[in-house]
């Protein structure tokens, strides 16, 4: 047998065996927790590394969740089954399994999410493997979607690029420094560079890999009094069904503390917005499964915040859907500024985590019936 025909993988790992063994035993695990026990055996003897490396992770996890003040509601060494079973099971990756709550929900109820590990196969149902390059490289994304971005935009890849740098710094000393295929706001920072500290500046930070630099954007007064410190954005995934675009799940991310980004992995709070009327509907959640019904830091309510500008945000979101062809999803990130709203990244392969945490509502019947 072609293992390839019955692994799934993430583009790292192995995580699950579709065959018909395992998906029997799969469906006798949903009933009885003998055969649950005998499903996670099963893994474990396909593939120790993978399951003892697993388990290190579990247990950080669950300490965590009891850090925050979480009451398991069944013994450690059940909940350690029961979150590899639902890795197996239904691709939820364990930081998945506290955020929805899935130690309460039964199968029918876990299996309404979209979780991690079975992202991949929307996207390759959606879109093409080819367009993941535009997406995945800041400087390809730029290319196509310039005439969106609303601010100055450098990809530096070489040292033949040091003038060209320089000369950025000088029309914009106050810049956002990113690494260029870097993602969740990961290695982000904000920097000012004067000339004279430019050329060093551009030889340490090419010693670390590609780079991006960016123009700040300055957010416009209604989106910055949530969090000054941070660019504070809409996340608008776009599905387009039958030739129309849709809009799916959007949400706020809004920063917290000192953060310059406002992503809901780097210590960022997300909420869901009415896609009808552009009105915040959920409290702010964040990536600990905290909730906010204020913002900790500013005190400004979240729930029944009205997005500014709505209107604009559905026609921009449906003019960058057409941009790219033979893609049918994509997360476009947006800020709004003193001139309305500017494109600050597209995801074509973005998590599902961030759409469905704050309402802890699965989102896969209304995807799969987009798609």
């Amino acid at each position: 047998m072609n293992n390839k025909a019955w692994l799934y993988t993430d583009g790292n790992s192995a995580w699950k065996y579709n065959t018909h063994f395992e998906n029997w035993l799969s469906y006798r695990a949903d009933q009885s927790d003998f055969f649950k026990r005998l499903y996670v055996k099963y893994y474990r003897m396909l593939d120790r590394t993978y399951y003892w490396k697993g388990l290190q992770l579990i247990n950080k996890e669950i300490d965590n969740f009891l850090t925050r003040g979480g009451v398991l509601p069944a013994s450690r060494e059940y909940i350690i089954i029961d979150m590899i079973y639902s890795l197996h099971r239904f691709g939820a990756m364990f930081g998945e399994y506290f955020l929805y709550e899935f130690y309460n929900k039964n199968t029918a109820g876990r299996e309404e999410y979209i979780c991690d590990k079975y992202r991949y196969d929307y996207y390759r149902m959606m879109n093409i493997d080819q367009n993941r390059e535009i997406f995945d490289n800041k400087d390809r994304t730029y290319e196509h979607f310039k005439a969106f971005y609303g601010r100055d935009f450098l990809a530096v890849r070489s040292e033949e690029q040091k003038e060209e740098f320089v000369a950025f710094i000088n029309r914009h000393n106050i810049v956002m420094i990113k690494p260029l295929a870097s993602s969740g706001g990961r290695g982000v920072q904000k920097r000012c560079i004067s000339e004279e500290d430019s050329v060093p500046f551009f030889e340490k930070t090419l010693k670390e890999g590609p780079f991006v630099v960016e123009e700040v954007i300055i957010q416009a007064p209604e989106m910055a009094q949530f969090h000054p410190s941070s660019i504070n954005t809409l996340r608008v995934p776009t599905v387009i069904a039958n030739g129309k675009v849709e809009l799916f799940a959007p949400v706020i991310r809004i920063g917290r503390g000192n953060a310059v980004v406002d992503n809901g992995f780097a210590g960022g709070i997300v909420a869901n917005i009415d896609v009808e009327t552009g009105i915040v509907c959920s409290a702010g959640c964040n990536e600990k499964g905290e909730r906010f019904i204020v913002h900790p830091d500013t005190k400004i309510p979240i729930i029944g915040f009205k997005i500014p500008e709505w209107e604009s945000v559905v026609d921009l979101v449906k003019k960058l859907a057409n941009v790219v062809s033979g893609n049918r999803y994509t997360g476009w990130d947006l800020a709004f500024t003193p001139n309305g709203y500017i494109m600050v990244e597209g995801n074509a392969r973005g998590e599902f985590v961030i759409l469905q945490m704050p309402n802890r509502e699965g989102l896969k019947k209304k995807l799969c019936k987009l798609i």
